[in-house]
């Protein structure tokens, strides 16, 4: 009796676990089916893809790929994206690495109250400040202009990475510092060459969340980016059906430009990505 109770508890584990390698497979093959599509599509001529939707390439046709980048201005976007996202990730770090050190290991009056509006701030939906931060954009006269689109996204994304680095350096013992301390180092000598060696998996982390949020935005470029000369990439590719009547395979051919680099930093930075996300969730 016991080696059948066994037996079936054995087998019932072993269902259950197939069951949830089914579910998971099923919601991967969901998550990665538009990409896959689109880097399909983007290798077809437009003819084969009105013949058969779903079909694959005959032959690998690269002539979308050189369409969208002579005729939709891409490479002009492409270059806006890296001067908007590179000046916005440096902008944003310089922000959330002091912040994270303040709140997770000064102490000061007031600080859970200013912590707690950080944390409201985070916790605000996008399409909810659109607006209004398009209002202090325009009556400061930030509108079409990339240094006010980085500053605007700057202090929406800023709050979140915030959290991060606090979480993160309340974890590192008050010892440390106060070591520092003794030794004559003061706040800023501390962060520069303490805490920023001891929080470099935690600031990688947070880079490339800044990084893939810079390079993603839309909501505030929509608003922001009028001009023809200074939009981005991914601005670019949302505008482009309706503003140059494009066939699928040539939006799918930008859509895979516009993937190309936040596919790649993922894949490539995805171990730190993990560690980072676990990392200062367990103290002690």
């Amino acid at each position: 009796m016991q080696i059948n109770y066994h037996n079936q508890m054995k087998l019932a584990k072993s269902l259950k676990l197939f069951l949830v390698y089914v579910l998971l497979t099923v919601l991967a093959v969901l998550a990665v089916s538009p990409i896959l599509f689109s880097i399909i599509t983007s290798f077809r001529t437009e003819s084969s893809f009105v013949a058969d939707k779903l079909g694959l390439p005959t032959s690998f046709y690269t002539g979308n790929f050189e369409h969208v980048l002579k005729i939709a201005n891409l490479l002009m976007y492409l270059g806006n994206s890296v001067i908007f996202v590179l000046s916005g990730t440096f902008i944003y770090l310089l922000i959330v690495i002091p912040s994270g050190f303040a709140f997770g290991q000064l102490r000061y009056r007031h600080k859970h109250i200013v912590f707690a509006a950080v944390l409201f701030l985070m916790i605000m939906p996008q399409m909810i400040l659109t607006i209004p931060m398009y209002k202090i954009a325009n009556t400061l006269k930030m509108t079409n202009s990339l240094l006010g689109a980085v500053i605007i996204c700057t202090a929406f994304f800023a709050p979140y990475g915030c959290y991060i680095m606090t979480t993160y350096f309340s974890d590192v013992p008050q010892s440390i510092r106060e070591s520092a301390k003794i030794d004559g180092a003061g706040s800023l000598r501390t962060l520069w060459s303490i805490m920023t060696p001891i929080g470099l998996p935690m600031i990688a982390t947070v880079s490339i969340i800044g990084f893939t949020s810079f390079w993603n935005e839309l909501p505030f470029s929509v608003l922001l980016l009028q001009h023809q000369d200074i939009k981005t990439l991914v601005l670019g590719v949302a505008l482009m059906r309706g503003e140059y009547g494009m066939a699928t395979t040539y939006l799918a051919a930008a859509v895979v430009i516009g993937i190309i680099v936040p596919l790649s930093l993922f894949l490539f930075f995805q171990r730190k990505i993990d560690g980072g996300a676990t990392a200062g969730a367990v103290k002690g």
